[in-house]
């Protein structure tokens, strides 16, 4: 069986677990993050760090509301990386993590939606 890559016990939580606003935090999610998380990708290959570092950091908190653990710790992974000035092979390795994690993670969060 395969682990789940989502935890929405915070949203759960934060949402007093009220079913409706959770499904419009996860919709929320899922219209703006698949696209912020592509945006590295493109901020990689312009060579623009700045700003692939401040979009990784920018989409964090989103991250952690949906409780993707593993897309949290690669986004700081990406932002040291940057900041310790890493080869660009590097970056692109977590780059892609992020993309693999977070397409798993809208696959996911689709399903909690269709449930």
């Amino acid at each position: 069986m395969q682990t789940q890559i989502i935890n929405l016990d915070f949203l759960s939580e934060f949402t007093k677990s009220d079913r409706a606003k959770m499904r419009r935090y996860v919709e929320m999610y899922l219209r703006t993050a698949p696209k912020v998380i592509t945006e590295l990708q493109s901020h990689l290959d312009s060579n623009n760090l700045e700003s692939l570092k401040l979009k990784a950091h920018s989409i964090k908190p989103q991250v952690q509301y949906m409780g993707i653990s593993a897309l949290k710790d690669v986004l700081a992974e990406i932002e040291l990386a940057v900041n310790n000035k890493c080869e660009t092979s590097e970056l692109q390795l977590l780059v892609d993590r992020a993309n693999e994690i977070g397409s798993k993670a809208v696959a996911e969060l689709n399903e909690y939606l269709q449930n």
